[in-house]
């Protein structure tokens, strides 16, 4: 990989003892890190470490696999692109190449960050691993930190499991692995009134249900694949009006750079819905993504496909259930259903409840 760091307002003491090291405090103004392959700048300002106890083995190998040492760190800001973090503190431990930040915070999106991360840096291809869990997350933030239209307000759970392995050249997006989530209750929707339409779609079709989708890839997934979509554009000024989501969850589990939405559903007071299908990060497209407006059993009784590269998507034509159909097929439709017991084919198993 190509990398470029700049340092710069580098203050600290040095004491050492026997080839044990220690660097209490470590001073940095600025840090700036410039990946080339990807174009992109991190800066991290106004940081203080204190590295104890740092002994160094066999010099003539790969330094950082030798290194050993405690400590902790403090940096008062993290910037790329339009994302920040804020007050990042963690105790620090490293041991043959890999790198641990224990009890790790930081204010992220407009609330507190928990969590652990690891940086395995102890054979040629290296390895990320980071557990993030932020309680009240400010949607708007969110939204703002990776570019995506405000669609959807409130405060949400987020958590994070993800696990990043560099190999080669390879794009890191398709080495992601592990599972994201928001999940929120009461939170507020500015470009239409969720209720008022699902609860009148039998009977007037007038909304476009995929449109829902962008409610489940808002944030961090969705800073690509809502791009080529028309998401708070001509959707707010055809539509307009606020709603309340009562209930809401976006779970996904990403692997090979594919993000699978295993539990995506919102509910309004009076209707459910739901979005199956798959968003491939490393190629940019939607695979399968479907969009359903749900009855009490969580059956379909309306959906719409979305597939197709992130940047033009095509979207499909509403279906129905075939309960809705002509007057004699719809008599029969129902009567079929009843002697069936009301089967049909689940479209939703996940958390969220029907209203």
């Amino acid at each position: 990989m190509q990398k470029d760091f700049r340092i710069e307002g580098l203050n600290t003491p040095v004491q050492a003892v026997k080839g044990i090291y220690n660097f209490e405090p470590l001073a940095i103004g600025t840090v700036v890190y410039f990946d080339k392959r990807a174009g992109e700048k991190t800066e991290l300002k106004e940081i203080n470490l204190a590295i104890k106890d740092l002994s160094i083995g066999d010099i003539s190998g790969v330094i950082i696999r030798t290194i050993s040492f405690t400590g902790s760190l403090d940096c008062k800001e993290v910037r790329k692109k339009d994302l920040k973090i804020e007050n990042v503190k963690s105790h620090l431990k490293a041991d043959e190449g890999v790198i641990h930040l224990i009890s790790l915070t930081m204010d992220i999106f407009g609330a507190k960050g928990v969590g652990d991360a690891t940086a395995d840096k102890s054979k040629v291809d290296a390895l990320y691993r980071i557990n993030l869990q932020v309680s009240k997350v400010d949607l708007e933030k969110l939204e703002e930190a990776f570019g995506a239209n405000k669609v959807i307000g409130g405060k949400v759970d987020l958590l994070a499991s993800l696990t990043i392995h560099e190999k080669g050249n390879r794009n890191l997006l398709n080495s992601i692995e592990g599972t994201f989530s928001l999940r929120g209750d009461n939170l507020v929707t500015y470009t239409v009134d969720l209720d008022k339409v699902l609860s009148s779609y039998e009977t007037t079709q007038q909304f476009n249900l995929a449109d829902i989708g962008a409610f489940f890839i808002a944030g961090p997934l969705g800073t690509a694949a809502l791009k080529g979509y028309r998401y708070g554009d001509v959707y707010s000024e055809s539509r307009g009006g606020r709603g309340v989501i009562t209930q809401f969850t976006s779970h996904w589990k990403i692997k090979d750079g594919v993000a699978d939405a295993t539990d995506c559903a919102l509910a309004t007071h009076h209707s459910r819905a739901a979005l199956q299908g798959k968003l491939n990060l490393v190629s940019k497209r939607y695979d399968n993504v479907t969009v359903a407006l749900l009855d009490d059993k969580g059956c379909a009784k309306f959906k719409q496909s979305i597939s197709g590269p992130f940047g033009s998507p095509q979207v499909g034509a509403v279906s129905a259930a075939e309960s809705l159909g002509g007057p004699i097929l719809n008599l029969y439709n129902k009567a079929k259903k009843i002697a069936q017991g009301g089967r049909c084919e689940v479209f939703y198993k996940g958390s969220v409840r029907q209203p």
